[in-house]
């Protein structure tokens, strides 16, 4: 049996999302994270391609678990958060 360790903590931030990896005591082990491309198409606008946050926030996940050795099944929890003043638009189809 698989004995869970570790707690993964998600920040997607409106320019910078980041990753953070905790031991079961709350104990921070590693973090990473990167910049996102963001578009200013008029004054006090900030644009940013959900897909793109989407595969920064999953390469993140692969770069901290292989960093810090850890598999994903010894994984007991995921924590999100995200910016507070946004407004996420979908079309028709949810993109």
């Amino acid at each position: 049996m698989i004995q869970l360790e570790h707690i993964l903590g998600i920040d997607c931030g409106l320019s910078t999302q980041k990753v953070s990896l905790y031991s079961s005591g709350g104990k921070e082990i590693v973090t990473v994270s990167e910049e996102v491309k963001t578009l200013h198409p008029s004054p006090g606008w900030v644009e940013s391609d959900m897909d793109a946050n989407a595969q920064v926030v999953l390469n993140l996940i692969r770069k901290i678990l292989n960093t810090a050795g850890v598999s994903a099944a010894k994984v007991a929890g995921v924590c999100c958060t995200g910016h507070g003043n946004g407004l996420y638009l979908l079309d028709k189809q949810k993109k």
